[in-house]
């Protein structure tokens, strides 16, 4: 077969390139292919079908679909000796052939010089070859037009522009924090300062009272400076408040809030700012800052803000820096605390923040809580804020 201007050429036969055969689109339920499709998938049959449609689209050729290409070889290649995609038109003749410029007039001759063509037996018969070529379609809804489906994708990519490459990607956009690193290769030197850090902190902590002797405890810091914070719901109703936030993080023992509220050290607590002290080993403390009023922060002291205990309620975030969950939890850890026999809340459970189940019943499970709350403080400080990254003592 060879294609030869408009027409290709079966031998001593030659049938036009946009003839429409009864091989039909859609596995059968649509128009048939044009003659030179098929003809154009078999050229390159061995290509993937990306590969393929590229193809088909610079040489302006209509393509078979992943669809029906299958079916298409399988029939071709003898696989298969019918398809449910054929379907032929009993109406239909082929058409007089001429030659590249149509003469009507050689079209007269050669039906002049066959006083029969009407006649039974000498209607020309498809061969097996031109089985898939049966329907011959309106030219003029084919002229200057490609398939649908192939038209909708060259104007995909005709839009379609390159966002980031690979090496964008892995040249990145932050800062890379080595505070880490740094320690690390104090440590190896064997002048790590770690020891000298008398509240429990890196030495990048800001004002002079992160300086202190070597090895000393810190009970007291009287300035507040750089303390990360730690905000809990401004409420009575929440199973952590400022009532009993204290006795979970430091003890390991959850108080309920009927009994926090009978407790007068505990009722001194509301509105006030809570010192919480956490043991990192051989004496030393790292110390945090408990408030529930976050409408009393400073523009400077949200930096310093590190977890969030979530009541439930998105109105609890209305006074916060960041009132939208999806913002608040993107700079701080969200945390819910619930009983083990409660789920978590379908709004909650939509937010980035992590669930810390309560034993109901049995209080010697109350330290796995307290633990756990500070095993993902210290995971999400390493990444986001590491500055805060209380260190345990060698």
């Amino acid at each position: 077969v060879v294609l030869d201007g408009n027409f290709l050429v079966f031998g001593e036969r030659k049938f036009r390139k946009d003839l429409e055969t009864a091989f039909r689109k859609d596995k059968g339920g649509g128009q048939g292919y044009p003659l030179i499709a098929i003809w154009f998938m078999i050229q390159h049959a061995d290509k993937t079908q990306a590969d393929y449609i590229k193809i088909c689209l610079k040489n302006k050729i209509p393509f078979i679909s992943r669809l029906d290409k299958p079916e298409l070889i399988a029939y071709l290649s003898g696989e298969k000796s019918s398809s449910d995609s054929i379907i032929f038109d009993p109406s239909f003749t082929l058409p007089v052939q001429t030659d590249d410029t149509g003469s009507q007039a050689e079209a007269a001759s050669s039906q002049s010089s066959h006083s029969a063509v009407a006649a039974p037996s000498e209607k020309v018969h498809a061969t097996e070859q031109d089985r898939v070529g049966a329907v011959d379609a309106s030219k003029d809804k084919k002229d200057g037009a490609l398939d649908s489906e192939a038209a909708f994708i060259q104007e995909v990519l005709s839009r379609e522009r390159p966002g980031r490459t690979r090496t964008d990607v892995l040249l990145g956009s932050r800062k890379v924090e080595t505070y880490l690193l740094d320690q690390i290769a104090a440590i190896r030197s064997g002048k790590s300062s770690s020891h000298g850090d008398h509240n429990g902190y890196g030495s990048r902590k800001r004002g002079a009272h992160a300086q202190g002797a070597a090895g000393k405890r810190a009970k007291t810091d009287t300035s507040k400076e750089g303390l990360p914070i730690i905000i809990v719901p401004n409420t009575i109703t929440g199973m952590i408040t400022q009532m009993n936030v204290k006795a979970l993080l430091e003890d390991g023992k959850f108080v309920k809030m009927a009994d926090a509220m009978k407790s007068e050290e505990a009722k001194k607590n509301r509105g006030a700012t809570l010192s919480l002290s956490r043991s990192m080993g051989k004496g030393q403390e790292a110390k945090y800052e408990v408030v529930e009023n976050p409408s009393k922060l400073a523009s400077d002291d949200w930096d310093r803000v590190v977890a969030v205990f979530v009541l439930g309620q998105e109105w609890q975030f209305k006074d916060y820096r960041w009132s939208k969950p999806v913002d608040l939890f993107h700079h701080v850890l969200g945390v819910y605390i619930h009983y083990d026999c409660d789920p978590v809340p379908a709004l909650v459970a939509s937010w980035n923040v992590k669930s810390i189940q309560i034993s109901k019943n049995f209080r010697h499970l109350d330290q796995t809580a307290k633990f756990e709350f500070w095993k993902l403080l210290d995971r999400f400080l390493a990444i986001k804020k590491p500055q805060f990254l209380a260190k345990p003592v060698e």
